[in-house]
């Protein structure tokens, strides 16, 4: 027999975090998930005439934006 461990287990014996073991699945799955006939340039937030939060200008057509917490619009690179 093998010396007990600090848990008093068996010095060999494996003890797993099953939460961990979860979160390893849940990643490979979440790779999996993305969607290759998706286009996501067509997915794009769009403002047009909406006033930049951070600049004041605003917004023209095609500009890309984000959405901030508060709620406006700046442009993605102000």
């Amino acid at each position: 027999m093998t010396d007990p461990g600090p848990a008093g287990l068996p010095g060999d014996y494996d003890l797993r975090n099953p939460n961990e073991e979860e979160g390893r699945r849940l990643e490979e799955e979440a790779e999996h998930e993305t969607r290759s006939e998706e286009d996501f340039e067509q997915n794009e937030l769009r403002a047009d005439g909406q006033t930049c939060v951070r600049c004041g200008r605003v917004i023209a057509p095609g500009d890309e934006v984000r959405r901030t917490a508060s709620g406006g619009y700046q442009h993605e690179l102000c």
